[in-house]
């Protein structure tokens, strides 16, 4: 063991492969976040941790309707749904809106949708 290495730095990366978090890691050991972390990443290098790579972030519409409980859910299943006079209608107005699709003109509808409510409570 090298003289300047953190003395709990076996603990911190027995503690990383085991699959806990820097954070937790920090408060069982009594650590600042900022030494844990540093810890891990040298182990890391080292080869005495296993590397974990960061989980992506969620899209931040997969983050909103989580918390609200409403799941996003997906357009086409939903259009099966529709009268085929319905439907024909959303196409031609997406086609001569020069919409990429149904889901973008779906969007876009729900944005001028919003602020017109919006307008509506003043």
């Amino acid at each position: 063991m090298v003289a300047h290495r953190n003395p709990k730095a076996a603990q911190v990366a027995a503690l990383w492969n085991e699959g806990k978090k820097p954070k937790e890691i920090a408060a069982e050991l009594g650590m600042p976040y900022s030494t844990t972390w540093s810890a891990i990443k040298t182990a890391i290098m080292r080869g005495e941790a296993e590397y974990r790579p960061r989980k992506p972030e969620p899209l931040n519409v997969e983050a909103l309707y989580r918390r609200k409980q409403m799941p996003v859910g997906h357009l086409g299943p939903e259009m099966n749904a529709m009268s085929q006079e319905v439907l024909k209608y959303w196409a031609d107005e997406a086609i001569g809106g020069r919409y990429s699709s149904l889901a973008e003109m779906a969007a876009d509808i729900m944005v001028d949708e919003y602020y017109r409510r919006q307008e509506a409570k003043k």
